[in-house]
């Protein structure tokens, strides 16, 4: 990428982790043994343009130390790495980033000048998965616009309730999109709205974005980024999803029942580390593009897509993996004629040698990507064409 300027980056890591339930912060949290927050400042450390990476740590001393021990490790330049203490929200320890990154720029060059129109990128220390398109993207963007950030379509519908939790408004999600990270800015742009904000703004905003064009008079160019990266790890469900997206397994593809409330349900359980579709979405192209093609159905749905799915499989030249996951035991408590269908179809798919069928309980759904992982690692010792009953 072709830049005129240095960028910076500032990574917000002074959490608690108190949604994420545990004694350590999620940040701190080992991966391939390796810190969340190591692989999120890996990450921008691979940007050529990137020249400080400013890592905003927890306030107690304790933490801060851990901080450095970690990033000690880290095999990013260990001179572009700067860590600072944050604040008691979300928005004052960015800003505290802000002010640390200004200081040293200052002592870098002969007038602040000089880069306050250089990028900065800010960034959440437990969002690890952002791909280098995208970074640059927002870098582009930002140079032209001042401000941008990374969006993506809203799954759910947006509620909002009276003071009796009764439905008052609902919003058309077609309409909105959802904010994630990251975010680029002009240097000089984001730190004079962040010294225009109110006690207010820092104790409950949460979107820079919006300080932005509050205070800084500019409006932000919205892109569209990559739906399967730009997630939080915040509840302990997350680290399986996380730990699959790290070790490969991003090209991971579960296809559903094409039942749309299914399908956010699902999206929502597994969190942002597998793909979902539904059966007839499912095509060569698709199926090029997974390391392993998991097919999670029922029978009802199973059966009247079959010569869909092996019309697919005799068109595709690549080895795969596919697993067939049903919902239930259902193959063995329907009619004889359906039973037949169904086993028929299974020894069809089995001639391509690469079927392994697991009959699995309604309950995975809610267990997760944790379930599903383990339950991969058993399938993965097994020859094609096994046929297991869980």
């Amino acid at each position: 990428m072709s830049t005129a300027s240095h960028c910076h980056v500032v990574i917000a890591s002074a959490g608690n982790g108190t949604r994420f339930q545990s004694v350590i912060p999620k940040q701190f949290h080992k991966i391939k043994g390796q810190a969340i927050i190591s692989h999120t400042v890996e990450k921008f450390g691979r940007v050529s343009c990137v020249k400080n990476i400013v890592v905003v740590a927890p306030e107690s001393e304790e933490l801060m130390m851990k901080m450095k021990e970690v990033l000690q490790r880290q095999r990013t330049e260990s001179n572009k790495i700067i860590i600072t203490s944050g604040g008691k929200s979300r928005h004052k320890s960015i800003f505290q980033g802000l002010l640390r990154l200004k200081n040293k720029l200052t002592k870098d060059y002969c007038t602040h000048e000089e880069w306050l129109n250089e990028i900065v990128i800010i960034h959440d220390g437990v969002r690890p998965f952002v791909n280098t398109d995208d970074i640059e993207r927002i870098i582009i963007a930002a140079k032209k616009h001042k401000a941008a950030g990374l969006v993506k379509p809203l799954v759910s519908t947006v509620l909002k309730p009276n003071s009796d939790d009764v439905l008052e408004l609902s919003l058309d999600r077609s309409l909105y999109w959802s904010s994630e990270m990251p975010q680029a800015f002009h240097l000089g742009v984001i730190l004079q709205a962040y010294e225009k904000c109110s006690e207010y703004d820092f104790e409950n905003g949460t979107e820079c974005l919006h300080i932005a064009q509050k205070y800084g008079s500019v409006c932000a160019k919205l892109l569209k980024g990559d739906s399967n990266r730009l997630w939080k790890i915040t509840l302990q469900r997350d680290i399986a999803a996380a730990e699959a997206l790290l070790n490969g397994y991003e090209n991971m593809l579960l296809v559903l029942p094409n039942n749309i409330a299914l399908r956010q349900n699902v999206s929502s359980t597994f969190g942002g580390g597998i793909s979902v579709c539904c059966i007839k979405e499912v095509d060569e192209l698709i199926l090029k593009n997974m390391q392993i093609f998991w097919l999670l159905n029922i029978i009802d749905d199973l059966l009247p897509n079959m010569e869909h799915v092996i019309n697919i499989l005799h068109s595709h030249k690549k080895s795969c993996h596919l697993i067939i996951f049903l919902i239930d035991s259902e193959p063995l408590t329907v009619d004889d004629n359906t039973r037949l269908k169904y086993w028929d179809s299974c020894h069809q798919l089995l001639k391509f040698d690469v079927l392994t069928q697991l009959v699995v309980k309604k309950d995975l759904l809610n267990k997760g990507m944790e379930e599903l992982l383990s339950l991969q690692t058993t399938v993965e010792k097994l020859p094609p064409g096994q046929i297991l009953y869980f």
